[in-house]
């Protein structure tokens, strides 16, 4: 049976030279398109006033109290919770406990979350298709406009989006490692992706095609005479749709 392989490391490329010890030229331009991007972020970020009200008084009604904060209450009384999960709410009052409660502080944690996803989707790419490929993923990301206005929000878009990129690292790191740790990591940052928004997040169909092909796959690989990472290409192709579920 004919199977789908993609090489692990593909030929040394300029980009892939190393200026500095652990530091190259393709690492580098990552660096600059990150920078670029949280430049953009930031811009005339004034403009945006309180970003989402409700959920802005949602942050500054959790500062007067801690149960307030636990309970993420909508209003000071606390008799009231928000519609969303707590995690990404609790990570914007702690932004604004510190730099104070405005529409900077509390889409502060969306455009971090944003700008370190540009470099997780350039590592992720980069290592199965090369160093130009993983460039250019990153810059397509960096100066995609949705992907900027969502992350000058305080709507949690921009973390959940950051976590899912985390659960399909780490499940590509199970796949290639077959440890069980890195499996039960890509758990955790899905979970905590859904910490960040509700139940909008799951996508079953994705849930159900990614077991039916992992149990297809592990067929074949019992019938393989080299089974080692003979499916990673296709497993990476379905881990983006597996991280929705």
């Amino acid at each position: 049976m004919s199977t789908i392989t993609l090489p692990s490391q593909l030929h040394p490329s300029t980009l892939a030279k190393r200026i500095l010890p652990g530091v190259t030229i393709g690492a580098l331009i990552v660096a600059i398109i990150m920078i670029a991007s949280f430049a953009l972020h930031i811009y005339n970020i004034e403009s945006i006033g309180y970003a989402n009200e409700y959920y802005t008084a949602a942050v500054e009604a959790m500062l007067k109290s801690w149960s307030n904060f636990f309970f993420v209450a909508a209003e000071p009384g606390g008799s009231v919770t928000v519609d969303k999960p707590p995690l990404g709410l609790w990570i914007q009052a702690v932004f604004a406990y510190f730099l104070g409660v405005s529409g900077f502080s509390v889409t502060l944690p969306n455009i971090l979350a944003g700008v370190f996803g540009i470099g997780l989707l350039y590592h992720m790419v980069k290592k199965y298709m090369g160093e130009l490929a993983g460039i250019t993923a990153a810059f397509v990301m960096a100066i995609t406009p949705v992907f900027i206005a969502t992350n000058r929000n305080n709507t949690m878009d921009g973390m959940l989006v950051f976590t899912l990129l985390l659960a399909a690292w780490a499940f590509i790191k199970a796949t290639e490692s077959g440890k069980a740790r890195c499996l039960l990591a890509r758990r955790v940052h899905r979970r905590a992706g859904l910490q960040h928004q509700n139940a909008a997040s799951l996508f079953a169909p994705a849930r159900i095609l990614r077991t039916v092909f992992l149990r297809l796959e592990g067929r074949l690989v019992q019938k393989d005479s080299q089974p080692r990472h003979r499916h990673r290409f296709v497993d990476c192709r379905f881990t983006l749709l597996g991280s929705r579920s």
